[in-house]
């Protein structure tokens, strides 16, 4: 509990009073005192005795509050986690904390007393010095990076907060100095840095990439564009050659419509020419005397000649058929009933091409895979 202005008027009041007495007491002066100024004076007494002992209990709890908050406070400006000198005018460590001692691989008790100059790389001092100056000067708190080197011979980065440890009025008496380290932010850079350079590296590559395949493309679409237009102009060919193709499939047409009027024309003379002067030929020598040889060979011709002059003959020798004139002649033998053998008898051939030229003739009329008769689809033909 902290005093008042009245505690301490009473206080010296009571003593006043207790001095005047007691100087009373040593002359020998016949004082008379009464019992009543006595027992209050005594009672201001113990009670004064009593605010004492509270004040000093008080001051021994402030006192013990103090020191707890005090190693608490140390203990955070030990393990922070920068690091904190203070120095003196000349640059002199006098207090450290243990991150710095740990920063810069030192005991404390062994760093204090020690310049921080040694602790800085030789290039990087003049620029601490300077520093240290402009801060005495100015009163102000300015940063700077360095390159430290630990009592181990480690170098590292750091950035230095500087300032004074008076106020802006007062000379600076020393410099309270938060050391930073930024290796690892260093580092960082260094791979962002790097990481930029591979990408520029990477941007420039792709560019030239892109600006190669640009040229690639452009080509490409020049001859494409030429190409188009060549397609065009063959394009505008191919419509004249269309249209002079179909003028000439017409001629052609006209042609071959004419070449089937006169084919038709002479089929129909040769067939007549047959029926009235041929087949009254024959049917007349027919009728002389003959041996047997000749009979046969004449019947035969007329067999044939009126096979040929048949519907039937006119059907099987469509164009769209394709039946050679032997074939026409085996399929009107093979219509009339005769046998292989009898055809490659008559024919004077072996009965192995009579079957091929029947195979033919089945291919052609297109019964080849099927199990339908020759002979039953000729007669379709009749």
């Amino acid at each position: 509990m902290i005093k008042s202005s009245g505690q301490e008027n009473s206080a010296s009041e009571l003593r006043r009073r207790a001095e005047d007495l007691i100087r009373d007491q040593a002359s020998g002066a016949n004082l008379a005192l009464k019992d009543e100024d006595i027992r209050r004076l005594l009672h201001e007494l113990q009670v004064h005795q009593v605010e004492l002992e509270l004040q000093n209990h008080e001051l021994r709890q402030s006192r013990a509050a103090l020191e707890e908050a005090r190693d608490q406070y140390r203990d955070l400006y030990d393990r922070a986690p920068v690091g904190y000198l203070t120095l003196d005018e000349k640059g002199i460590i006098r207090q450290a904390n243990l991150t710095a001692a740990r920063m810069l691989s030192s005991d404390r008790g062994r760093l204090e007393g020690q310049s921080l100059y040694g602790f800085v790389e030789q290039e990087h001092r003049g620029a601490l010095l300077r520093r240290l100056k402009a801060v005495a000067e100015t009163a102000s708190e300015l940063n700077l990076e360095i390159q430290t080197v630990s009592g181990g011979g480690a170098k590292f980065p750091v950035q230095l907060a500087i300032s004074t440890l008076s106020g802006d009025e007062s000379p600076a008496r020393g410099f309270r100095v938060v050391i930073v380290d930024i290796s690892r932010l260093k580092a960082a850079e260094s791979q962002l840095r790097q990481a930029n350079e591979r990408l520029e590296d990477e941007v420039e590559i792709r560019t030239a990439e892109l600006i190669a395949t640009n040229k690639v493309l452009e080509e490409e679409i020049k001859q494409r564009e030429e190409a188009a237009r060549e397609l065009g102009r063959q394009k505008e060919a191919l419509v004249s050659k269309t249209e002079e193709l179909e003028q000439s499939n017409i001629a052609v047409g006209v042609l071959l419509r004419r070449s089937e009027q006169d084919r038709m024309s002479m089929e129909e003379n040769i067939m007549q020419q047959v029926h009235k002067l041929l087949l009254p030929c024959l049917k007349n020598v027919l009728a002389t005397r003959l041996d047997t040889g000749q009979r046969l060979g004449i019947e035969a011709a007329l067999s044939h000649l009126e096979s040929i002059t048949s519907s039937f003959a006119k059907k099987l020798g469509s164009p769209s058929l394709g039946l050679s004139a032997r074939e026409l002649q085996i399929a009107g033998m093979i219509n009339q009933g005769l046998s292989s053998k009898d055809i490659a008898e008559s024919l004077h051939m072996s009965p192995d091409t009579v079957s091929f030229h029947r195979r033919n003739i089945r291919r052609k009329l297109g019964i080849t895979d099927t199990n339908t008769s020759l002979a039953m689809h000729l007669r379709e033909f009749a």
